[in-house]
């Protein structure tokens, strides 16, 4: 149901915490596996890293969206590509907005 809210494509909603200063919401991109932009391999899994977003007010209180972004590296060796963190969704359909 959160994540019919939210109305981000291609994420889940994975926790709500609320707090006296507001609410935060983790959320992860979902989808499979990830390809090198440079050699065009398979990508192998790196961890995690997040990134965190204002949001907006909630019933009146703050927001804070937790992005949980995943980390992917080339494993052939020698590209140029190193390893890489997927793009959140929402920055990607901002930046697909002023391209046009």
């Amino acid at each position: 149901m959160a994540t019919i809210m939210l109305g981000i494509p291609r994420t889940r909603v994975l926790e709500v915490q609320e707090d006296p200063g507001g609410v935060r919401i983790e959320i992860e991109t979902t989808g499979g596996s990830a390809r090198c932009a440079v050699c065009g391999g398979e990508a192998t899994f790196d961890g995690t890293t997040y990134l965190e977003r204002p949001g907006l007010p909630v019933f009146g209180r703050p927001v804070v969206l937790s992005w949980r972004l995943r980390r992917w590296k080339c494993p052939r060796p020698g590209c140029a590509a190193g390893s890489w963190t997927e793009e959140a969704p929402e920055r990607s359909a901002r930046n697909d907005a002023v391209k046009q």
